[in-house]
């Protein structure tokens, strides 16, 4: 059987010039039980809540999105930074793809999140 295929995409390359908000950060907790979600709670124990506050393409401003991070420690709630080279990056910031299924009114459904994740947010040298 073939590997399944699973879009990773560079984080800061995807939302590169973007001008970000820093409106929420947190503990994260696994979502279910599984020893798998425990783990990925362990490896990434923060979250870091953002908005987009300007979007070059002008499709995703004013849009929200979450990232997991290892480590929080150098941002703030209200900061502003650009993601760009001579300003701001997330070190090692992917962005992946999952999908799930789910029954509404009556019909199957199959719809796809994305889901950010890092190292820290860092100086872009």
């Amino acid at each position: 059987m073939a590997n399944r295929f699973k879009p990773v995409v560079d984080l800061n390359m995807s939302l590169r010039g973007a001008e970000l908000r820093v409106i929420e950060i947190g503990d994260r907790k696994a979502y279910t039980d599984d020893a798998r979600a425990k783990a990925d709670a362990q490896d990434f124990p923060k979250f870091v809540r953002l908005q987009i506050v300007e979007d070059p393409s002008g499709i995703n401003t004013d849009a929200e999105f979450q990232v997991k991070l290892r480590d929080a420690s150098n941002v703030e709630i209200g900061e502003q930074f650009r993601l760009d080279a001579g300003h701001k990056k997330i070190v090692g910031g992917q962005l992946t793809f999952w999908g799930n299924k789910s029954t509404y009114r009556g019909r199957d459904w199959i719809y796809v999140n994305a889901s950010g994740k890092g190292d820290h947010v860092d100086d872009w040298a």
